[in-house]
C-alpha cells in the first residue's frame, strides 16, 4: 500500500526501518480485527499496551454494540431498523 499511495508523494522509506513485534493482545482468528482496533484505541494512554485476552472479546463485542445501539445522537431507534417496531419507551436500556 506504501508503494501505491505514499511513495512517489514521500520523501521517506518504509522499507529502512525494523519490523518490531509488540508484546500484547494478539487476535486468535482472522474475523475480530476491528474490535480489536477498536478496544486498543480505546485504552491506549500513549505508554502501555491495553490488557485483554482473546476471551475477553466476547464481552468486548457485546459491549462495544450496546454503546453503539443506545447512543443518545441515534437518530432511529435500533429496533425500527431491525424489526420494523417502534420503540417502546416501558424497556430499559
Amino acid at each position: 500500500m506504501w508503494d501505491r499511495v505514499y511513495m512517489r508523494s514521500s520523501k521517506k522509506t518504509i522499507q529502512n526501518y525494523p519490523l518490531i513485534f509488540i508484546d500484547g493482545p494478539k487476535q486468535d482468528n482472522i474475523r475480530y480485527c476491528g474490535f480489536y482496533m477498536l478496544k486498543f484505541v480505546e485504552l491506549w494512554d500513549g505508554k502501555q499496551l491495553p490488557a485483554f485476552e482473546p476471551r475477553d472479546i466476547p464481552n468486548i463485542k457485546k459491549l462495544l454494540i450496546h454503546k453503539m445501539l443506545s447512543f443518545q445522537g441515534n437518530r432511529v431507534q435500533w429496533m425500527q431498523v431491525l424489526w420494523g417496531k417502534q420503540h417502546d419507551p416501558t424497556l430499559k436500556h
